[in-house]
């Protein structure tokens, strides 16, 4: 079972839709804090708390929406909280934060809706942030970008 055209433009517009419709087709359950907030455009997650799996009906929900608004991503890693992190942390999986910059980037570039994007402990690499950097370039509605505590440096700054 694969999405047809038709579900996609609906899934650009209706992130709940398509992401239901990939959790089914990778048979997985929604994660309800990805949902918590979707009504209001929002999605504001702690991803240390996204196992493995889950990741992938999320990224793909991303990549194609053109309306949410406010994207936060945050993690516990290198916090006072750390010590409830888990040790099958995104951080096991560093292909994962390149997949959701990709995702990032890609909505960056057909939204005219997302003002908010927000990484919090979350280790960026260099091509993570060309990624965003590409998408960010695109985009002509993004009002705030914080990398608090994603440790970029002087140098991936200034690129």
């Amino acid at each position: 079972m694969t999405t047809t055209k038709q579900e996609k433009k609906r899934g650009a517009f209706d992130f709940n839709y398509y992401y239901d419709s990939m959790c089914v087709l990778k048979d997985l359950s929604p994660v309800s804090a990805i949902k918590a907030n979707i009504g209001k455009g929002i999605i504001d997650i702690c991803v240390d708390s996204l196992k493995y799996p889950d990741w992938a009906p999320m990224l793909e929900s991303i990549k194609i929406n053109r309306n949410l608004r406010f994207y936060s991503f945050k993690s516990k890693l290198g916090s006072k909280e750390q010590k409830s992190v888990s040790k099958a942390s995104f951080l096991n999986y560093p292909s994962i934060v390149t997949a959701l910059c990709s995702s990032l980037k890609d909505t960056l570039s057909i939204s005219s809706e997302l003002r908010f994007l927000e990484f919090q402990n979350i280790p960026l690499s260099s091509e993570d942030i060309d990624l965003l950097k590409y998408g960010i370039s695109r985009n002509c509605s993004l009002n705030h970008l914080s990398l608090d505590g994603c440790l970029i440096g002087d140098k991936l700054c200034k690129s």
